[in-house]
């Protein structure tokens, strides 16, 4: 029997393999998780039935604690004697890919679940870099989570054509089609919007998200004040938590909240139920691995406005599913908000059209299915 480890960053990012792990543990394969966050890690692994080992990750820049982390991932790959070794988001993927490497792991991929280095700047950006090419190095094949990660990546980081692979528009996560499905919420979003104060009349405007520069909350917080000032009908409804390690303006967020149209959920395991009840979803996003939240809203048939960036051009289809805007145009991400407040009938119909785009082609189960059948040729 094959042993499959998944080793990530943090726990949540486990969110997005759910599905996979599960398939594979269906098919007889010993599946181990590694990651930091011990009491969440060992949760996840026994609602799945899976193993699991603890290993302490620093998400910030540090060659002594990393090196401690090679050392310690070392010693368990020892133990377990795993035949393919699955390493993503940055910390995680670099220090699986070393220790993997060390132990002559010989399926060695690293699943490319987004690029930091795309929004910074600097002695950093040039740090980020480094890290993906020494990463890229000790893996044997680099998978990028979706079409525009890809080319990204074979753009900027050098000597990996020859071992990254592209097989499917989307590698990791996807769409429950069957919970994200509006059919099942007709009487009880009528109920969520009384509850949440949301008049009949009123449009609502979602975002969804962790609370930081990258994700674009101050963008999306922009143009709400301003299309305030134009519609006295519109409603902001916010899902997410503030994210300490890149959300410097708390107080902007809170006056923000504070206002009587904005409504905030903290993050949720039922965001379907809050799709339910908005008219327009936007993720105005500076970088994205891939974007599922934006297909989930997608799902739900609500329309999605995003920025055109790495990512989210993959999770939003122009005039389909919706609309793209160029990064970082508040003016233009305004503007297309409004086409769709005035235009219902434009948004029935990027909401149908956007749920069978995401059947076709963002279905969890196609999604994990196509990743396995992949790793096991």
């Amino acid at each position: 029997m094959k042993t499959i480890v998944f080793c990530y960053t943090v726990t949540e990012t486990f969110n997005f393999s759910l599905k996979t792990i599960k398939n594979l543990k269906d098919l007889g394969y010993e599946v181990i998780l590694i990651s930091s966050e011990k009491d969440n890690l060992t949760r996840i692994a026994g609602s799945l039935g899976v193993q699991s080992r603890y290993l302490e990750i620093s998400r910030s820049i540090s060659v002594l604690a990393d090196l401690k982390s090679v050392i310690r991932l070392i010693r368990i790959l020892r133990n377990c004697k795993p035949d393919i070794v699955i390493g993503a988001t940055p910390k995680g993927a670099l220090i699986s890919m070393i220790a993997s490497y060390f132990v002559a792991v010989k399926c060695r991929i690293y699943h490319v679940f987004g690029l930091p280095y795309e929004t910074a700047h600097g002695l950093l950006r040039v740090i980020l870099k480094s890290v993906e090419w020494i990463t890229s190095l000790f893996a044997t094949e680099i998978i990028p989570i979706s079409n525009s990660i890809y080319h990204e990546y074979l753009s900027n980081v050098q000597g990996v054509k020859n071992k990254t692979s592209y097989f499917y528009p989307l590698t990791v996560g996807g769409v429950d089609i069957e919970r994200f499905n509006p059919i099942y919420f007709q009487e009880s979003k009528i109920a969520l919007r009384k509850e949440l104060c949301i008049s009949k009349s009123n449009i609502v405007i979602g975002f969804a998200g962790r609370f930081t520069i990258d994700k674009g909350i101050y963008d999306y917080i922009d143009v709400i004040e301003s299309l305030s000032n134009q519609y006295d009908h519109i409603t902001a409804l916010v899902v997410g938590s503030i994210d300490t390690r890149d959300c410097p303006d708390n107080k902007q967020l809170e006056e923000f909240f504070s206002k009587k149209n904005v409504i905030h959920i903290e993050w949720t395991t039922k965001i379907e139920e809050y799709f339910s009840v908005m008219d327009i979803f936007v993720l105005p996003s500076y970088r994205e691995g891939f974007g599922n939240v934006n297909v989930e809203a997608s799902a739900m048939e609500v329309p999605v406005i995003s920025y055109n960036v790495t990512g989210c051009k993959d999770s939003v289809s122009e005039n389909v599913s919706g609309l793209l805007v160029k990064s970082r145009d508040t003016i233009r991400l305004a503007e297309s908000i409004a086409i769709l407040i005035k235009d219902p009938h434009l948004r029935t119909q990027l909401g149908k059209k956007g749920r069978l785009f995401v059947a076709e082609k963002f279905s969890d189960k196609i999604v994990a299915q196509n990743f396995i059948r992949h790793i096991l040729e």
